[in-house]
């Protein structure tokens, strides 16, 4: 597999960001773009460190996957959940935004 392009949803579907999702090790990297544009001027190159914030519930779509994750819409980054093949079950952070947002 290789890289290809996500969209980030908000709660209401609605396409909020775009990210590079590495499908050889499953994981959505990290940094949110706001446009198509600009995800494809970043495409495999460097990216930030993310930032520490707990973020929103978000929808993360690629690779014909679709899983929730949570992210700092405001500084552009994916902050729980990159990974849409691993478990939540045993992640308090996870776990108390599920409560928060009845999911």
């Amino acid at each position: 597999m290789s890289h290809s392009p996500g969209q980030v949803l908000d709660v209401i579907g609605e396409i909020v960001g775009h990210f590079e999702y590495n499908g050889t090790v499953d994981v959505a990297r990290a940094k949110i773009f706001a446009t198509a544009e600009e995800h494809d001027d970043a495409w495999r190159k460097d990216q930030p460190p993310p930032c520490v914030c707990h973020g929103v519930v978000v929808t993360l779509v690629s690779e014909g996957f679709t899983w929730d994750g949570l992210a700092c819409l405001e500084h552009g980054f994916i902050v729980h959940g990159a990974s849409p093949i691993y478990g939540r079950e045993d992640d308090d952070l996870w776990s108390m935004f599920q409560k928060r947002s009845n999911l």
